[in-house]
């Protein structure tokens, strides 16, 4: 009789932090963003971002994902992100827009001279360790590489 108190104690345990989390999730999925798409500024929710939208991020900000930097309003294009969401780290990462993206224009002209290729890889565990890169090209055929420091 005892292992089926417990046993159901830890079923009901599992189904409210099941309903909670996806309580959580959809509260989250319905917060709003603004991406870039055909030169236009548009708000959608956070569950509506794909891979290679470009998303527009403004100071204290927060965003529903990893995301490159391309461009900042800092003519340096360096920002500082807190990834404590994410890893639980509350110190600030410095992130840096390459610059033969970003040479302090605004985002929409940034927008207009990318051709997003985006190469899709499998969940890798050790991919923070590794290192990752990934590739934009311009739309002048020049070819950049991005990495974590983006």
């Amino acid at each position: 009789f005892p292992i089926i108190f417990v046993i159901s104690l830890s079923i009901i345990q599992d189904i409210r932090s099941d309903f909670f989390r996806r309580s959580l999730d959809k509260s989250t999925n319905l917060k709003q963003a603004n991406i870039i798409k055909n030169n236009e500024l548009l708000t959608v929710n956070w569950k509506d971002i794909h891979t290679g939208d470009l998303v527009l991020v403004r100071e204290e900000e927060p965003f529903p994902a990893d995301l490159l930097i391309l461009g900042t309003e800092d003519l340096s294009g360096i920002s500082f992100i807190e990834t404590a969401n994410f890893d639980g780290e509350t110190d600030l990462k410095i992130k840096q827009a390459n610059t033969l993206i970003f040479n302090g224009e605004d985002y929409f002209e940034i927008a207009e001279k990318i051709s997003l290729q985006i190469k899709i890889i499998n969940p890798n565990p050790l991919l923070n360790k590794q290192g990752w890169s990934s590739k934009v090209t311009l739309k002048d055929g020049r070819e950049v590489v991005l990495n974590p420091s983006n």
